[in-house]
């Protein structure tokens, strides 16, 4: 008999007998235990904050599907095998594979993901020409990034600045 499943097997021996032989026969118990298995999990390179959401993949040695996980989801989320950034820093992701009736589950294995900050302009338009004496006057700009942009002087005896509102000295 050959065994197409793990599992425990009852192997029946007989023969019919002949003329000069009564029939006879016999069983035997054979237990054929679970395959062990492991994943492969290629190395995922390093992002950037606001990159787009990505695949990741990993293959098991059973064929048997991977799913993944994440222990830093302040960081990013899994929904099956794509990636969202949430934030700035690291992300580790987890590759598992529970096994079935043939297979033991797989050996966890993870990956740490660096995210990069990501790079910002701001876009300040020239506030036109001043005179002295003229009244306070205010400026404006913007991040790409769309986080609150500070203003300051570099000619503090020329001019201060507070808040976004310009003073000339």
């Amino acid at each position: 008999t050959s065994a197409l499943n793990a599992g425990t097997y009852t192997i029946l021996a007989c023969y019919l007998g002949d003329s000069n032989y009564n029939s006879s026969g016999g069983t035997v118990s054979q237990t054929v235990n679970k395959a062990n298995q492991t994943i492969s999990f290629p190395v995922i390179p390093t992002h950037t904050y606001g990159d787009a959401d990505f695949t990741i993949s990993a293959t098991a040695t059973s064929m048997l599907p991977v799913s993944f996980s994440t222990d830093s989801p302040a960081e990013c989320t899994v929904s099956g095998n794509l990636v969202h950034i949430v934030a700035a820093g690291f992300c580790s992701i987890r590759a598992s594979q529970g096994g079935n009736s043939n297979y033991n589950p797989a050996p966890d294995t993870g990956q740490t993901i660096t995210i990069n900050k990501a790079n910002q302009t701001i876009n300040f338009p020239n506030p036109g020409p001043h005179t002295y004496g003229d009244p306070d006057f205010m400026v404006s700009a913007t991040a790409t990034s769309m986080l609150p942009v500070s203003f300051s002087s570099d000619s503090p005896t020329t001019c201060t600045v507070t808040g976004n509102l310009v003073h000339i000295l």
